[in-house]
């Protein structure tokens, strides 16, 4: 082949090479100027306080006396997810039942709170309405935590109670993964208060009218405890 040719082709290569290097570079495929930016990291108490007002989405971590663990918050929806991986208060809570261990996982919706343990295959379901609660929650993870220092706050401290209740916390802000309010499909969830309404029911049926002295309760406090427990559904 003619030399002359070769390098025709050849420039011509290079040229498309250049030209198509260009434009990924002038279409924001490519951008070597720009170095990775680490998210902000808030941890301080008064960065802690702003961003509990912000509004925004963010995941945090946990490490303080109590527990170990992450909890995310989409600001937009009011839903909020707890992972606690180590209960540090001794002894670990259990629920009253070594057998049920305390829920590691929890889901806070404005509707319902799911929680659940890895060491079960069973979880419990509440429906807010359930519990006679009149207004959802706000699901705020720090605000939350700030508004319970100040109710508990004692010899009115509240400044310290609130500094405290915040630390070990860290948090970043966050895009919000849909999946993670999403309830496992590998857990049977029960509903506590459809439980407790069977307890009653057969407890009803099996107690005499009249219990002996001592014995309780009787089949009357039995119905008067069904119809509360019906009307605060």
């Amino acid at each position: 082949m003619d030399k002359k040719i070769v390098l025709a082709v050849v420039a011509v290569l290079v040229m498309l090479g250049a030209v198509g290097g260009y434009y990924a570079y002038s279409s924001g495929k490519i951008d070597i100027n720009v170095p990775f930016i680490a998210p902000k990291t808030y941890e301080s108490v008064d960065d802690l306080k702003e961003l509990a007002k912000s509004g925004k989405s963010i995941k945090c971590e946990v490490d303080n006396d109590q527990i170990k663990g992450v909890a995310y918050v989409d600001a937009a929806n009011k839903r909020a997810r707890m992972e606690i991986s180590e209960f540090k208060v001794t002894p670990p809570p259990t629920n009253g039942d070594d057998a049920n261990p305390q829920p590691d996982h929890m889901i806070s919706t404005q509707d319902t709170i799911y929680m659940w343990s890895d060491s079960t295959k069973e979880g419990i379901k509440v429906n807010l309405k359930d519990t006679g609660q009149q207004t959802p929650p706000t699901n705020n993870f720090l605000q939350d935590i700030i508004d319970g220092a100040e109710k508990n706050a004692q010899d009115n401290d509240t400044e310290a109670a609130i500094n405290e209740s915040l630390s070990g916390i860290k948090c970043v802000e966050w895009k919000v993964d849909d999946k993670m309010f999403t309830p496992p499909s590998d857990i049977t969830f029960k509903d506590p208060f459809a439980a407790i309404q069977d307890q009653l029911k057969q407890q009803q049926e099996n107690m005499p009218e009249a219990p002996a002295e001592g014995q309780a309760p009787s089949k009357e406090d039995l119905e008067k405890m069904l119809e509360d427990l019906q009307d605060a559904q």
